[in-house]
């Protein structure tokens, strides 16, 4: 009988406090971000900086006293470096020439932009700004900054942390579990066809939720596949060693038994991790997996280095087939199916040609990190009201904002750890090195994925990755310990020589870590405020958009108590967090919102009195000064616009009305604005397009865009083509005329083109029941009651619940004369509602 091997980790040494102190913060981190939505709020996004400043303090820390504790060797940190560096680049304010030289794009653009300004200060003698950053969007870069360094922290935490094959299995294991649970989660979720997060404790969506505690299915898909990686990771090294620790007479049969009941839960929580993928509705999340398990499952077989029981993983992607089957096989199959619709994927390929646009214009630094939601309306083609903080591509994004430098920085990154990897799976001896196999599983998948989702924007999500990212430089460190010396090797005192010459002597190495200390912690300093400054802001934010809600929400106007509770909101969020542009912009549009004004009875206009001159020119001039946050953030250039031409007779207010129809030429109250100006300019066919555009993007502005055309510029002959072939803006419009007499042929005609669109989908046989009772109304007018009737029975064959159709429709039958079943009806209607009376009016007149 051969002699059993001693385990691996009965060789390694008990885990020190310090592992013990860092490893309960990570996991604590871990567990955090996905239980808080991901930590896309303000708060938790402070909490998470916070964790990440503790671990990184406390790691400098344990170099410092602790001699012997060294972090790993690996070129990674180089990129990590250079990103960090080019951020505070993107952030600084650099002398205009050196950052013209460095970014002429950029500086251009801030300077057309912000001429007005420029040439305001020199007319008053006021001193010109220090400089100028690199970036577009400085609030936006120093967030992304704040999060990058997140990203560092913990990926040096890990890697320096997991010195022993015990703490990287623990590791492991730890994020393989908090990936089940997440997945349990969204398989409960969806078992329970609930459409809020938490059964309601959280946020609601308008289907059933899939996404666990996200709120995106693909941030849900890109978190669970790293989790999936890792527990992967888990299963090889564990077969691995298993089978290196089987010796003596167990049969076969024995050695599998054993197996499966060691790694048994590993598999099934793989099962239940790709299942939930496939359930979450994710389609790119479901095929990056199948792309990536194929790659891996091609690196395993290329290596051959499991035995016959390791195929045994064969059978995972099956018993999920299996599980598939029962549980939503149709339902995954359609989801998948639906990437034959061109539709989808030609608006993805829009989408990124315009955020690709934007880096040719901005090739070598960027427009800087974050600002993509500020500078990508300038090269946008879609009609969308909705302009999205990040693209829907994180590659493409990131040569947007961080330019061709940036992005060779975090490919090298990339690279570093590809490399690794490749070198644990093509020549890695300890079986720790197995986990490679598995972590690159998650990374490939990941990778396929941010082709069309930005989850790496998310901190659960980047943070799993830093984990996985330093896990592999972790591996690596420990599989070159345990790696056996070649023969060729020398002995005696040689080889403890040159092992000990690649490290720095105690008091060099003891004074790096105190150095590196005193310079992280004024930025970490740094990062919490500004993470504080947010959560304070985004507070104050919250109880602001709960005023607003109210006031839109009720039936009477707003009362001077209603603004001054928005206000005084606003200020808070704006005093709190004074560098962000949409909390500057927005306090000054509630602050016009709120003036008193008057309508004229005979012109329909707007009147302010007088004495609010003063008060509209502290509003333009604040939107002015909020420009300067973000310049290329157009919605300020349109309000500020409208307010010196229309109230403060500036012309000046039509060329920047001008600059904000370029900036956000899909904003829907700047088309509305820029429409106007081109309509008075004598452009009309801009004019129309523009206001075309400000109805389409938001029909709720179709009004004021018919407002403009037929009362503003005198061209009511345009309001058929603004509204298209849609009755219900035709028959709005034609109401919206009918106040003047002088409009009456147009707004009859506009209301015979909806009666005709509305009576041709009736007859078509596709028309709602709505539209149904809106045709039956149509007939009413024209005093057609028996057309009346029969359209309203339709109608109601589709809802038969509403009464105030049927109620409608007995008492045309009484004009008809068909008391009876107009006594019918009546009586269906008392049955729905009790007590109405205008049906008990029917039933006691005419009832037997």
């Amino acid at each position: 009988m051969r002699p059993v091997l001693l385990h691996p980790d009965a060789l390694e040494t008990s885990v020190s406090a310090w592992d013990k102190a860092l490893g309960a913060i990570l996991v604590a981190l871990l567990v955090f971000m996905p239980l808080t939505f991901g930590a896309v709020e303000a708060w938790s996004e402070l909490v998470v900086v916070l964790g990440a400043a503790t671990l990184s303090t406390l790691l400098l820390v344990r170099m410092a006293v602790e001699p012997t504790f060294r972090p790993a060797r690996t070129w990674a940190y180089l990129p990590l470096v250079g990103i960090l560096a080019l951020g505070a680049l993107q952030l600084a304010n650099l002398p205009d020439s050196l950052a013209t030289t460095l970014a002429p794009r950029n500086m251009a653009v801030r300077s057309e932009l912000l001429a007005d300004q420029a040439a305001q200060a020199a007319l008053q003698g006021e001193a010109a700004d220090v400089g100028n950053p690199i970036s577009l969007a400085p609030y936006a870069t120093a967030h992304d900054l704040r999060l990058a360094l997140v990203f560092v922290a913990i990926f040096c935490t890990v890697a320096a942390v997991c010195q022993t094959s015990r703490l990287i299995k623990l590791l492991l294991a730890a994020v393989f579990i908090i990936g089940c649970v997440e997945a349990s989660l969204a398989l409960l979720q969806t078992l329970t066809l609930t459409k809020a997060i938490y059964w309601g404790a959280g946020p609601e969506s308008g289907r059933v939720v899939t996404s666990g505690s996200f709120i995106n299915y693909s941030h849900f898909s890109q978190f669970t596949n790293l989790s999936l990686g890792a527990g992967v990771a888990l299963l090889l090294v564990r077969m691995l060693e298993t089978q290196r620790s089987e010796f003596g007479e167990r049969t076969p049969f024995d050695q599998l038994a054993s197996w499966g009941t060691l790694n048994g839960w590993i598999m099934a929580g793989v099962v239940l991790c790709a299942l939930a993928v496939l359930l979450s509705m994710s389609r790119n999340g479901a095929m990056s997996l199948f792309v990536a398990a194929a790659i891996v499952a091609l690196l395993l077989f290329r290596s051959g280095g499991l035995s016959a029981k390791g195929w045994l993983l064969g059978m995972i992607p099956w018993c999920v087939l299996a599980v598939l089957f029962i549980a939503g096989f149709d339902t995954v199959y359609d989801r998948l199916a639906s990437l034959e619709d061109g539709s989808h994927l030609e608006s993805r390929v829009e989408l990124t040609q315009g955020v690709l646009r934007a880096w040719r214009d901005m090739p070598v630094f960027g427009a800087g990190l974050g600002a993509h939601e500020y500078v990508f309306p300038m090269y946008d083609s879609a009609t969308t009201p909705i302009v999205a903080a990040h693209a829907d591509d994180d590659w493409a994004q990131l040569l947007e904002e961080f330019g061709t430098v940036g992005f060779l920085a975090v490919t090298s990154f990339i690279a570093c750890i590809g490399w690794t990897l490749w070198r644990l799976m093509s020549r890695g001896r300890a079986a720790v090195a197995m986990a490679a196999y598995g972590l690159t599983l998650g990374f490939v998948a990941t990778a396929i994925h941010a082709l069309s989702d930005f989850g790496q924007h998310l901190p659960a999500v980047f943070s799993l990755t830093a984990v996985c990212s330093g896990l592999a430089v972790a591996v690596a460190r420990l599989d070159r310990k345990r790696r056996p010396r070649s023969k060729g090797a020398r002995s005696s005192e040689e080889p403890k020589v040159a092992s000990r010459s690649r490290h720095l002597p105690a008091n060099v190495h003891r004074g790096l870590a105190i150095g590196t200390l005193a310079v992280t912690l004024p930025v970490w300093w740094w990062a919490v405020r500004g993470a504080y400054a947010a959560h304070i802001g985004e507070a104050y934010w919250g109880v602001a958009l709960h005023h607003e809600d109210l006031m839109q929400t009720s039936q009477l106007p707003p009362t001077d108590e209603d603004w001054v509770n928005l206000l005084t909101a606003a200020e808070g969020a704006v005093a709190a967090d004074p560098l962000n542009p949409k909390y500057s912009f927005w306090l000054n549009d509630y602050r016009w919102q709120a003036m008193p004004r008057t309508q004229n009875e005979e012109t329909g206009a707007w009147e302010l009195p007088l004495e609010t001159v003063p008060h509209i020119e502290r509003i333009a001039d604040g939107l002015a000064a909020g420009r300067t946050l973000a310049p290329t953030f157009g919605p300020p250039y349109a309000l500020e616009g409208q307010l010196r031409l229309r109230w403060l007779s500036d012309s000046a207010g039509a060329e920047l009305i001008k600059t904000a129809y370029r900036l956000s030429p899909y904003d829907p109250l700047t088309c509305l604005a820029a429409g106007e100006l081109m309509g008075e300019e004598g452009d009309m066919e801009g004019a129309h397009t523009a206001l075309l555009r400000a109805a389409t993007l938001d029909g709720r502005y179709f009004a004021d865009a018919v407002e403009i055309v037929a009362f503003g510029l005198g061209h009511p002959e345009l309001i058929a083509e603004l509204a298209g072939n849609d009755y219900r803006r035709l028959d709005a419009a034609a109401r919206q005329l009918a106040r003047d007499e002088s409009l009456a042929e147009t707004a009859t005609a506009l209301r015979e083109r909806s009666r005709e669109l509305l009576f041709a989908r009736a007859a078509a046989g596709d028309a709602t029941a709505y539209e149904l009772a809106a045709a039956a109304n149509f007939e009413i007018q024209a005093d057609r009651k028996e057309e009346a009737v029969a359209l309203y029975r339709r109608a109601l064959g589709l809802n038969y619940g509403q009464v105030a159709w049927r109620i409608r429709m007995a008492e045309l039958l009484v004009d008809l004369g068909r008391t009876d079943e107009a006594v019918d009806e009546a009586r269906k209607c008392l049955r729905l509602k009790p007590k109405m009376a205008r049906a008990e009016n029917i039933v006691g007149k005419y009832g037997r």
